[in-house]
């Protein structure tokens, strides 16, 4: 019998286009890598204690005029660093709500997840940038603050005989302080989205995301 004669079985299903194979996509064939539950658990305390910390310092900021002085520690904010702040604790609220969506999804090992933490990332170092600006625009309000902090902390120790341990800076002191504790606090503040950009940007990591759905 000749062989163009022979009928293939029925049950033999036709090849597939290489193109559609590279992208056909498998639920059993996900690599099963502990690194999206890890991450995904960091990044989702990290925003809820975020955003919990960023709604008492919203709280805070907007009734701050009808805190007695004694609980506030004698700080007085200008009209500029409160409005600046409130602005700043309410675009971190929306990028917070972000990497919380971000989170779950990268828990449930969804491209989408992957996606809304790498715009968390490019967000949150915008707004430190910003910040850093704001404060360098504000310098004199911000020497203006810690003079006031100054002056409380040291009527306390006048009303109390601790004379000998009044301490009196100059602007340009008080300036350095608050540039070193802004940088220390900047610094702190990029580590995990540095971390968190680098880690999704690598190699492996994308070639993993690639089979999620």
């Amino acid at each position: 019998m000749d062989n163009h004669d022979q009928q293939q079985p029925a049950d033999v299903p036709p090849p597939l286009d290489p193109d559609m194979e590279d992208d056909a996509y498998y639920e059993d064939e996900i690599p099963q890598t502990k690194w999206p539950k890890v991450i995904g658990i960091i990044s989702l305390i990290y925003a809820i204690i975020g955003l919990t910390c960023m709604t008492f310092s919203g709280v805070f900021l907007v009734i701050m005029p009808m805190i007695p002085p004694a609980f506030r520690g004698g700080v007085e904010l200008p009209p500029i660093i409160r409005i600046t702040g409130i602005v700043n604790v309410f675009l971190l609220l929306i990028i917070g709500i972000i990497m919380v969506i971000g989170a779950v999804n990268l828990l449930r090992r969804r491209r989408s997840g992957v996606s809304k933490l790498k715009l968390w990332v490019v967000l949150r170092l915008i707004l430190i940038l910003i910040s850093i600006g704001v404060f360098i625009l504000t310098a004199s309000a911000q020497i203006g603050i810690a003079r006031s902090q100054q002056d409380y902390v040291n009527d306390m120790l006048r009303e109390r005989g601790l004379d000998d341990r009044i301490k009196e800076k100059s602007d340009q002191e008080l300036w350095n302080s608050s540039l070193i504790k802004t940088g220390v606090a900047t610094g702190a503040n990029l580590i995990y989205p540095l971390f968190l950009g680098l880690y999704l940007s690598r190699k492996k990591v994308i070639e993993e995301i690639n089979h999620w759905p």
